[in-house]
């Protein structure tokens, strides 16, 4: 039974790099603060994000808001744009 025990908190690994991350079962997660700073913006930003539902995907629970720092790569893709050509000033008249 003890082995069983040890196994399953194994699993529920809370053993983080750096403040503000968070590993359960492999995948990190990272709360508003670190987010804010990897991507170089405010709490405050983060939290907009939030409310408007525009941010990356998180989990919330209770005030604790998560983020799956897996996930990120894949929503910075969908904000992906391409540049804008301006139109060319010397145009040939014909």
């Amino acid at each position: 039974m003890r082995d069983l025990q040890d196994s399953s908190a194994d699993q529920v690994n809370h053993v983080a790099s750096s403040p503000g991350e968070l590993i359960i079962n492999g995948i990190r997660y990272g709360n508003t603060k670190y987010v804010a700073a990897l991507f170089g913006v405010s709490e405050r930003t983060i939290s907009r994000w939030v409310a408007l539902r525009v941010g990356p995907a998180r989990i919330k629970i209770g005030k604790l808001i998560l983020f799956d720092l897996t996930k990120l790569p894949e929503w910075l893709a969908t904000r992906e744009t391409e540049p804008v050509r301006a139109p060319c000033r010397h145009q040939q008249r014909g």
